[in-house]
């Protein structure tokens, strides 16, 4: 199969390569696996530049994107994008929108909320704590984690927010990633060394269960059924609510963070990371990034490999794949 990428208005082919080799020189091309189909059209956002991205999100026809030095942006390519107006500069880490409600969460312990007159207004301050990682529970509360505090949590109407001064039992803090699965009112927390379970929204927290590589997204696929997309190139899964975890198969060649795995559908899982790579020729480290699809959730193929650090993806039903990643790079992508 041919791979065809469409980037800015150029279409490149390309031949399949060993991607745990390193050609000579500058690389500032698209390579693909051939053996997979994998369409990119990379999209100017306005007003960005080389400002990193961080997050991306769908909700109800709107794409939210949010990166460092306040950059907060929500709308679509089709219709354009309007630019948050935030009362403060700071990166945006994570945003989460639901019950009617935009928020953002960004650097210095922000929480933005976004009102009638199009401003986000901060409804939160946790002094030189950075908020990352957010979650809806089956209650509709709404979580976030920061560094080096425990979660924040504030149910609807999310004007008050409160501080869990202990999750199950224990004194940590520094909390990566959090995610529920309402039916079943479970929900799955990761700290750098350990991770809890809840089978009450959050209520209460058991655990303290040890985890060897630190996790930067939980995807639930059932109740029992789990992936992780963790940091040394590593996913991995468990059958049994997060208490036992196995690797899957991903043939990463370098110390690669995995920032985000979704599903789009029963036989279709996407991964996506970033790597520092340090070409021997030149010296010059540079920012890259890969995506990683799975037809069984244990054999990982590589799809692309990137000059961006890929931060984050999202689905939207109306257009199909976004990413976002470093030096303002933003593109929609079709995997088959």
């Amino acid at each position: 199969m041919i791979v065809t990428i469409l980037l800015s208005i150029a279409f490149i082919y390309l031949s399949g390569c060993n991607l745990g080799k390193k050609t000579t020189g500058p690389d500032d091309t698209i390579t693909e696996d051939t053996s997979s189909y994998f369409h990119l059209d990379t999209i100017t956002l306005p007003q960005v530049g080389l400002r990193h991205l961080n997050v991306l999100r769908y909700y109800n026809g709107t794409i939210y994107i949010g990166g460092e030095s306040g950059t907060l942006l929500y709308g679509s390519p089709r219709s354009g994008f309007s630019h948050g107006r935030l009362q403060t500069v700071v990166s945006i880490w994570d945003v989460a929108v639901g019950s009617g409600n935009q928020f953002a969460f960004g650097g210095d312990g922000n929480i933005f909320r976004l009102t009638n007159t199009g401003i986000w207004d901060t409804i939160y301050h946790l002094s030189q704590h950075d908020f990352r990682r957010t979650a809806f529970d089956g209650s509709d509360r709404l979580w976030a984690l920061s560094v080096n505090s425990t979660p924040s949590v504030a149910i609807p109407p999310y004007s008050v927010w409160n501080q869990y001064s202990a999750v199950g039992g224990t004194t940590v803090t520094n909390f990566t990633a959090i995610n529920f699965h309402p039916p079943s009112s479970r929900g799955y927390l990761t700290s750098s060394s350990q991770c809890f379970r809840s089978y009450d929204n959050g209520i209460t927290w058991s655990g303290g269960i040890p985890l060897k590589y630190l996790a930067n997204d939980i995807l639930f696929l059932n109740q029992d059924e789990m992936l992780l997309a963790c940091n040394n190139g590593k996913i991995m899964r468990s059958y049994d609510f997060g208490l036992n975890w196995e690797f899957a198969q991903i043939d990463s060649k370098v110390e690669e963070q995995m920032n985000r795995v979704i599903t789009l559908s029963s036989r279709l899982f996407l991964a996506v990371s970033g790597y520092y790579y340090t070409d021997d020729s030149t010296g010059v480290t540079s920012r890259r990034g890969r995506m990683w699809r799975s037809r069984d959730k244990q054999n990982w193929e590589l799809l692309t490999d990137i000059p961006h650090n890929i931060n984050d993806i999202a689905y939207s039903p109306l257009d199909g794949l976004y990413i976002c990643g470093s030096e303002g790079f933003f593109a929609l992508v079709t995997v088959r």
